[in-house]
């Protein structure tokens, strides 16, 4: 087996202190199969009849899509991104108790709600996980089982182990080539602690398996099936299948890591769906405390509530808010962002012609993260002549295309009364520095003051003159547009 190369995505769900209480949901034999399952395979063998009575075909609009496991008698878990292109209920149905898609003797199941991660984020493959509630409970039996789920949410239980993928996916990455109708399996070994072939770069947001004998993964149809671990004469649900790196052409390369969503860090997360658990309320704003600045897409905004980000315009108005998603609390630029750090966007409304305000799907509550304060509208040129700080991840040795790694600070001094800025000074705050500047790849970084003890934000670079130390740089005023900006945190 095999899988495709898709872009998909992941977050922290926080511990819910009630979920002893909700063990009975899950109190019942799993994990144990009547036929004793070959695990020493490699490259997508044929499984064994009931040999993992857990599995399910998730079928949509007539059509075979991706796998899941039955946890529960009325619940199944799959990836998220199986369904998130349509959340109807009602649009799907699952065949159970069976290897062979065509086996006439399939059981079949259908939906009555459709649970994906809150925190999905289908642009960089974090928290791809979603729960199905059926309509009915499935009767166990012989042909049918639940896996069972971890004990606890150490994630580094498995490194290095050998685990089984099952699925009925492609078997080469040929795009001409159709999922298989018999059930698979591939013996798989986690190695998040290799470096060599890409695992450590995502090592703490999802499992990373190499092939057990170097040629052997997942690939297409293979999504939302399980990653299943043997343990003192159990199975354990440990991954869901989620992706791999293919090539530009989406193709499964034998080679290369297959990833998979970890079950046990959404432990918390899966038995507060079962028992219908509510999420928990919004903090109160506090502001000023230290600014926290957001990589957004290839933007930077500023945090100024608990759910606010405030950025320049330039694509973001009119970008796919399905596309867009916040990443903050950390000093280091990644590709691939700790999910923990992550928030999708939900909303984008337009301050000005050069100011938007993102809302984020939900208030941030990590406490070494908080939004700056702003001014109030008669404080513009408060700053004249003063000394603000700048911080960003541009360039640092004044070349276009080299950035920095690491966040990066510098104190520059406001001179609106300079010749270069006289055409400007109504608009725009202009900054020098002797020996230190802001560079490439610094537009959006926040223009910051200390204003009674607390980090104000007054405005945003926007546009500089060629050149990196010793030139003038426009930063955008924002304090024209303040009632605006306040009007927008809704």
């Amino acid at each position: 087996m095999k899988f495709l190369s898709l872009a998909f995505c992941l977050t922290l769900i926080h511990q819910l202190p009630y979920l002893k209480q909700i063990t009975a949901q899950f109190d019942f034999n799993c994990g144990v199969p009547d036929v004793k399952s070959q695990i020493k395979i490699v490259n997508g063998q044929v499984a064994l009849d009931n040999a993992w009575p857990w599995m399910v075909a998730i079928i949509y609009k007539n059509r075979f899509i991706c796998g899941g496991s039955i946890i529960a008698p009325d619940w199944i878990i799959t990836a998220a991104h199986c369904v998130e292109d349509d959340l109807d209920p009602f649009n799907y149905n699952f065949f159970y108790g069976i290897n062979n898609l065509n086996d006439s003797q399939k059981e079949t199941a259908f939906a009555s709600k459709i649970y994906m991660h809150p925190d999905y984020f289908p642009t960089v493959i974090y928290n791809d996980i979603a729960l199905i509630k059926l309509t009915k409970k499935i009767k166990f039996s012989k042909k049918v089982k639940p896996i069972c789920l971890p004990k606890t949410g150490k994630l580094d239980e498995i490194e290095n182990k050998k685990v089984v993928a099952t699925g009925w996916g492609k078997t080469n990455g040929d795009p001409s080539t159709r999922s298989s109708k018999i059930l698979l399996q591939t013996s798989l070994i986690i190695k998040n602690n290799k470096t060599e072939k890409g695992c450590n770069y995502r090592r703490y947001n999802n499992y990373c398996t190499l092939g057990a004998s170097g040629d052997s993964g997942v690939c297409q149809g293979d999504s939302g099936g399980p990653l299943q671990f043997f343990k003192n004469g159990k199975w354990y649900l440990y991954g869901i299948t989620s992706f791999v790196l293919g090539t530009k052409e989406n193709t499964c390369i034998d080679t290369k890591p297959s990833f998979f969503a970890t079950v046990p860090f959404y432990l918390n997360l899966i038995k507060s769906v079962v028992a219908g658990k509510p999420t928990q309320p919004l903090v109160k704003k506090n502001c000023g405390i230290r600014p926290q600045k957001k990589i957004i897409g290839v933007t930077v905004g500023t945090l100024v509530s608990n759910q606010h980000v405030l950025t320049l315009k330039n694509g973001i108005f009119e970008s796919n808010l399905k596309n867009i998603f916040v990443a903050l609390g950390s000093n280091e630029l990644y590709d691939f962002p700790d999910s923990d750090k992550l928030y999708s966007v939900i909303s984008i409304k337009k301050v000005s012609d050069f100011l938007v305000v993102l809302k984020l799907h939900r208030a941030v509550t990590n406490p070494n993260v908080s939004p700056i304060c702003l001014p109030n509208s008669q404080q513009s040129s408060l700053i004249f002549n003063k000394q603000i700080t700048t911080a960003g991840w541009g360039s640092f040795n004044g070349t276009k295309n080299f950035f920095s790694s690491s966040i990066r600070e510098t104190k520059l001094t406001v001179n609106n009364n300079a010749n270069e800025c006289r055409d400007f000074s109504g608009f725009f705050y202009c900054t020098f520095g002797k020996n230190t500047n802001i560079c490439f790849g610094d537009d959006g970084n926040p223009v910051m003051y200390s204003l009674d003890k607390k980090w104000t934000l007054f405005g945003f670079y926007y546009w500089h003159l060629y050149g990196c130390i010793n030139k003038m740089r426009f930063a955008l005023n924002i304090v024209k547009y303040v009632d605006l900006i306040n009007s927008a945190l809704d």
